[in-house]
């Protein structure tokens, strides 16, 4: 009786690391929907940047933090790399290959005047290599 149970524990085990054609079909029709040739690392896409990721944390707490509320616009749209495209490896990531500094300009409404903020605009991307402990 003893023996019996071990071997349905082997055959249940066993039957969990068994693959199916229906699993490699979806597998294949995951990395048709993901390929590099589909999604290359080569155009930055628009994304919308919110004033603070734009002038870093410590201008932000020291000038800009109270005013907030009166700065307009509240965002802008930025090209970027990250999460544009994939790479062909494991450890490679989108990241921009050129980028042009560009002026921003703000009014704070309740103190009637304007502010400039330099942003960079990624405008071509390639895939770089990153170290194993960036890898998430």
């Amino acid at each position: 009786m003893c023996n019996l149970k071990v071997i349905v524990v082997l055959v249940f085990v066993s039957a969990g690391a068994i693959s199916t054609g229906a699993d490699m079909d979806e597998v294949s029709e995951h990395i048709k929907r993901v390929s590099t040739s589909k999604y290359p690392c080569s155009a930055p896409q628009p994304r919308v940047m919110y004033l603070r990721d734009i002038i870093g944390d410590e201008l932000w707490e020291n000038k800009y933090k109270n005013d907030m509320r009166d700065i307009r616009p509240f965002h802008t749209v930025l090209h970027r790399c990250e999460g544009s495209g994939c790479c062909s490896r494991y450890n490679q990531r989108c990241k921009p290959a050129d980028t042009q500094t560009v002026t921003l300009k703000y009014v704070v409404i309740t103190k009637q005047r304007f502010v400039e903020f330099p942003a960079e605009n990624h405008t071509s991307c390639h895939c770089e290599e990153i170290s194993d402990n960036l890898i998430k």
